[in-house]
């Protein structure tokens, strides 16, 4: 092989591998690409995860507020409850005293007896709306 031959064939090798190099930078670019459209859409994926997240625990602050003040509610329900069956049954016991005072001089008056006696005597309470219930607390405590 000549000299002049050897210097085409490198430069075919050559021109070939920068071709070849090229086609491996276009093809490593595309992947690139891909890769960026993929590490675009897994960003994009991370950002709805991050709005879901998000949403969710706005979701389930807003319950847990929501809880709070159901429990609070809850509480402060019990409470007047309470509250209004003692002023009830106060009332009950001032009201009937010489009656219940009978009652409880009998021999027969037993622990099952007196529970019967107590719960007949809660029983009115249920004749009272809840409306009524809280002004009839709220007037005790203004007293």
């Amino acid at each position: 092989m000549d000299p002049s031959q050897l210097e085409q064939t490198l430069q075919e090798l050559e021109s070939g591998d920068s071709d070849q190099e090229q086609n491996e930078n276009n093809s490593d670019f595309d992947i690139g690409a891909n890769d960026n459209d993929s590490s675009s859409d897994h960003d994009m994926d991370d950002v709805d995860d991050v709005d879901r997240s998000s949403t969710e625990n706005g979701r389930k602050n807003a319950e847990t507020q929501e809880e709070s003040v159901e429990t609070k509610q809850d509480t402060e329900d019990a409470s007047e409850a309470k509250q209004f069956r003692d002023h009830y049954m106060s009332q009950m016991t001032q009201a009937f005293a010489t009656d219940l005072d009978q009652l409880r001089q009998e021999p027969e008056l037993n622990t099952v007896r007196l529970n019967m006696l107590i719960e007949s005597l809660e029983a009115g309470i249920d004749i009272f709306s809840d409306l009524e219930r809280k002004i009839i607390v709220a007037n005790t405590h203004t007293k």
